[in-house]
C-alpha cells in the first residue's frame, strides 16, 4: 500500500521563511513579519562581515502594535559565555539594556583581519505568546576582534516584557555590516 507522505511527516521542523543578502553596507537586517503561522523563529547569519573594526553584534525586537523596534535603557537582559581558540573565557552580561548583546567580545573586521568572517545562529521563543517573557537563545562561530582568531560563544536574552513579537532586527554596534546571509526559519508546534 501506499502513503502519501502529508500523512507520515513529522512536526516541529524549521521551515525556510526568508533570505536577506546583504552585498553592499546596511545599517541593520530586519524582519519586519513573524508570522502567526509560527511559533519559534530561528535566524541563521552566515559569512558575515562588519564594516567597522572591532565591534559587537546586537539585536532588538519590535513588539506587536509598535511602529519600531524597542530601544530603551531598561528593555533587555542578556548574558553571554565565549571561548577563544587560545583559551581564555570571554564572558559578558547586562541588565536594563537597549539590546540583547550577541558576542561575548566583539567581532573583526576583514579591514582589521584578513579574511575575517562571523557566523550565528539565534532561537527566539513563543513569541506570539502573550504570558511569557521573549527568551532568545544564541550560537556563534566568529574571529575575534581584539587578537584576530577564532572563537565560539553561547548565550542568552530576554525582551522584558510580555507582550508578543512582530519584529527582529539585527545591528552592530558602530558601522555597518558589509556583507552576509541572513536566513529567517520558522517552526511550527
Amino acid at each position: 500500500k501506499r502513503i502519501d507522505f502529508s500523512h507520515i511527516k513529522g512536526g516541529g521542523a524549521w521551515e525556510k521563511i526568508s533570505t536577506t543578502t546583504v552585498s553592499t553596507d546596511v545599517a541593520s537586517v530586519d524582519f519586519d513579519t513573524l508570522s502567526t503561522d509560527y511559533k519559534d523563529f530561528k535566524v541563521v547569519m552566515s559569512a558575515v562581515k562588519n564594516a567597522t573594526h572591532q565591534q559587537d553584534l546586537l539585536m532588538r525586537v519590535k513588539r506587536s502594535g509598535q511602529s519600531s523596534f524597542d530601544s530603551g535603557s531598561t528593555d533587555y537582559n542578556w548574558n553571554v559565555r565565549g571561548y577563544r581558540e587560545t583559551g581564555g573565557d570571554t564572558n559578558d552580561a547586562g541588565t536594563g539594556n537597549a539590546y540583547i548583546k550577541i558576542t561575548p567580545v566583539n567581532c573583526a573586521s576583514e579591514s582589521g583581519v584578513s579574511g575575517a568572517t562571523n557566523n550565528f545562529e539565534i532561537d527566539v521563543y513563543n513569541v506570539h505568546g502573550t504570558n511569557n517573557k521573549k527568551f532568545i537563545r544564541s550560537f556563534m562561530a566568529w574571529t575575534e576582534g581584539t587578537y584576530g582568531r577564532s572563537a565560539s560563544a553561547f548565550g542568552s536574552g530576554y525582551r522584558n516584557n510580555q507582550e508578543a513579537l512582530i519584529g527582529l532586527q539585527f545591528y552592530f554596534a558602530s558601522g555597518n555590516i558589509d556583507e552576509g546571509f541572513f536566513t529567517l526559519y520558522g517552526r511550527k508546534i
